[in-house]
């Protein structure tokens, strides 16, 4: 993701909108204290504030030196997806070792990570257990009765929680045991996710809903963090310990770019080596996870089931096997969530006959009134005048050389505009959207220009600029390449006008636009490239064929802006379709001018014909997905 952002700085440099710098999460103190940043995943809040004091107590002791340790905490894919994006995170402490793989793919951290530390840089381990209210009112003993009916089941989203990747292994791994056969593994799988009602986007989201909102039946969680609402809500809840699970080992790595860029590599890896500690062991016992320090583990006995039958990750033949079980997830109706409950008793309610609100007929009318008048009427009346000329002086009219030309160069500088106001509008929305810098209000303003500015006035502005004479044209005319009054004029005038349609239909979706599918990408190993292409392009497809088609549309049919620039010249093909038909105009042949915009008329709809149907398509595709 860092690789995207300098692309699309470099992209922006090009047009002249901005230069991109990314920010970390934290700051560094000139103080002479020591600043780290840990960027850890949900369930360990609480665990690191209590680590945290006793190895700032510990590093000042040792170095005479203060230490501030700044704690940042999500989603495992989300907080790595977040260091790939510049987060300035000086180590990560994360519930996937597939997730440090990912920043590690970027370069930020070195390769070989994961021997840095002791145990395959997992100084700590936990498991996955389910949740349930006190007296378990439905009688929940293991995974087999999470498939049962009636059953409400609450796990986070794995395509932003680590812990739900777990969770799902977890599952698996109960499968795996009991069924011999991959589709009774799936099925079993299936029925399970189908009980699922909510997913938040982590763990501890999971427990809020389950805990504080009273949502589901049961919760499946990590083992401390079950631990940890026993201890915060006495007597209401129950942990059940499955016959199978996981072994969860969450891992830790210095991520070696940002700290030798900080200078804090010494002081991060101390951090982390002292997890390894026998205090901070007996610290992680205390908070709910399991010690790597057998010796430790076992002070723990009465807190730990150390009888749970333990699948790992190397029995699914490491990590990449395993993603490619946790893929398995998109076959098992993980798509079933409340959100679906929900918006299938939407679409229930309004199967229902009720009564429309007050004043429907009245507004109704003056909308037809207003659509006849300044819609209907005139199109009406271009039709009518058109018809004047019998087809055959019709066609003969068409194909004229000055206005097949006309409609050519119409056309194709239409449609160059567009393609163009596509990359560019993209690029802008994009900026706009995903980014804070001085001045932005000022640039989101500025688009709304073309809108307002007077179409005559911006034809002159911009035929003066690229005149021979003028501010870019003399630059450009000694590379040798005239834009003012050539076909190349056309698409710069286009361009001006065109671009808003893009950059406003591609805005609001891009702010609305769900963060986890990219997450869910990272997560699976995806490259940025195939991320943009095949996560991020396809939502944006319905609302870049809009902003093409209006910026089409309009190109064909402008006047004002390109008649200055365009030279308007048969022999040169410079001449629009708009400036013929006011040709036509002025010598009262109203007939032609009107056959003529017909036929722009009919373009211009057939082209936002075919754009709708294709947002119908996509419409269809998104709801059946």
């Amino acid at each position: 993701m860092r690789n995207i952002h300098k692309y699309t700085a470099a992209l922006l440099s090009t047009v002249m909108i901005l230069s991109l710098l990314l920010t970390g999460c934290s700051g560094r103190k000139d103080d002479g204290t020591v600043t780290i940043t840990n960027v850890s995943y949900d369930p360990t809040r609480e665990f690191y504030e209590k680590y945290n004091k006793i190895f700032e107590s510990y590093y000042e002791s040792e170095h005479s030196k203060k230490i501030n340790v700044i704690q940042s905490h999500g989603g495992s894919g989300a907080q790595a997806r977040s260091v790939v994006e510049g987060c300035n995170a000086d180590v990560v402490t994360l519930a996937l070792e597939h997730d440090i793989d990912l920043i590690q793919n970027t370069g930020l951290i070195d390769k070989g990570w994961i021997d840095e530390f002791s145990d395959s840089s997992a100084p700590y381990t936990s498991t996955i257990v389910l949740l349930v209210r006190k007296g378990n009112p439905k009688h929940i003993s293991d995974w087999d009765d999470l498939v049962k009916k009636n059953v409400d089941v609450i796990t986070p989203d794995p395509k932003s929680s680590g812990g739900a990747c777990w969770n799902f292994l977890a599952a698996l791994s109960y499968a795996k045991t009991n069924y011999d056969s991959l589709k009774k593994q799936k099925s079993f799988m299936k029925k399970l996710y189908e009980n699922v009602t909510i997913m938040d986007s982590g763990a501890r989201g999971s427990t809020t809903t389950f805990v504080e909102n009273g949502q589901g039946d049961v919760l499946i969680a990590w083992e401390n963090e079950a631990l940890t609402t026993m201890d915060s809500y006495p007597g209401k809840y129950e942990i059940v310990n499955p016959s199978v699970s996981i072994l969860a080992q969450p891992s830790v790595a210095i991520v070696d770019d940002n700290a030798k860029s900080n200078g804090t590599q010494e002081v991060s890896k101390e951090y982390l080596q002292y997890l390894y500690s026998d205090e901070a062991q007996q610290l992680i016992g205390e908070s709910g996870y399991r010690p790597t320090n057998q010796d430790i583990l076992n002070r723990f006995s009465d807190k730990f089931d150390l009888n749970i039958r333990l699948w790992s990750i190397e029995d699914y033949g490491g990590w990449n096997e395993a993603t490619r079980h946790i893929s398995m997830m998109e076959q098992c109706s993980m798509k079933y969530t409340a959100t679906d409950k929900t918006a299938k008793e939407k679409t229930k309610s309004k199967n229902i006959k009720t009564r429309v609100i007050p004043g429907y007929h009245l507004s109704l009318g003056i909308v037809v009134t207003m659509l006849s008048v300044i819609v209907l009427i005139p199109l009406a009346s271009v039709l009518v005048y058109s018809l004047k000329i019998s087809p055959g002086d019709f066609v003969a009219l068409i194909m004229k050389e000055n206005v097949r030309n006309a409609f050519i160069t119409s056309i194709t500088s239409s449609f160059i505009a567009a393609i163009v106001n596509v990359v560019f509008g993209l690029i802008v929305a994009w900026t706009l959207v995903k980014y804070d810098f001085p001045g932005k209000w000022l640039l989101d303003g500025l688009i709304e220009l073309p809108f307002a500015l007077p179409t005559a006035v911006a034809g002159i502005t911009l035929s003066k600029l690229y005149s021979g004479t003028g501010f870019f044209g003399k630059g450009l005319g000694k590379l040798g390449i005239d834009v003012a009054y050539t076909q190349a004029g056309i698409v710069v005038a286009l361009v001006f006008v065109g671009i808003p349609f893009v950059i406003r239909a591609v805005q609001p979706v891009l702010e609305k636009m769900d963060n986890t599918y990219e997450e869910a990408a990272y997560m699976l190993g995806a490259t940025p490239y195939k991320t943009f292409f095949r996560v991020i392009l396809p939502e944006l497809r319905p609302a870049l064929l809009t902003g093409f088609g209006l910026a089409f549309a309009r190109g064909i049919g402008e006047y004002g802006s390109v008649i200055y620039i365009s030279g308007n010249s048969a022999r040169h093909r410079t001449q629009v379709v708009s400036y013929v038909i006011m040709q036509k105009l002025s010598y009262i042949d109203y007939a032609s001018a009107t056959a003529i915009a017909l036929v722009m008329l009919v373009i211009s709809f057939l082209l936002l014909l075919f754009v709708n149907i294709v947002q119908v398509k996509q419409s269809q595709r998104t709801n059946l997905l």
